[in-house]
């Protein structure tokens, strides 16, 4: 079981992609972090396999939660999630430890399988994203 830790602002958004990965056999939501700084605590808590951070976040920006979760030594993994597929965000991401990026208007189609295949060890981009950086 890929156990994640869903980290965004908005409750709307986390209830959705909690009843999108309810329906895997092999996802399990473990918590729920409403800004960066949650985010981070509930990593060093639950040592999550994965975390899908909302990039834009209050009190502590995605990135930089992405950037201390990388540097607490756990083997935590982290996917990268915005509306904006602005290239300087995407890098700065990858820059400060994210595995992937996704796109909020294909979250539905790509979700689980991006989980997967960061707890693999590989990385997962949006198409569009993907493109992008090519």
């Amino acid at each position: 079981m890929i156990r994640v830790l869903i980290a965004d602002d908005h409750y709307l958004v986390r209830q959705s992609l909690k009843t999108l990965l309810a329906i895997t056999d092999d996802i399990e939501v473990i918590g729920e972090a409403e800004d960066g700084r949650e985010a981070v605590e509930l990593t060093r808590q639950l040592a999550p396999d994965v975390v899908v951070m909302d990039v834009i976040m209050p009190h502590l920006s995605g990135i930089q939660a992405t950037e201390q979760i990388s540097n607490l030594g756990v083997t935590t993994r982290v996917v990268a999630l915005s509306i904006h597929s602005d290239k300087v965000l995407v890098e700065q991401s990858l820059q400060h430890g994210a595995c992937g990026y996704l796109l909020k208007n294909l979250v539905a189609q790509e979700l689980p399988w991006a989980i997967r295949a960061i707890n693999r060890g590989e990385t997962y981009f949006s198409p569009p994203v993907a493109e992008m950086l090519m």
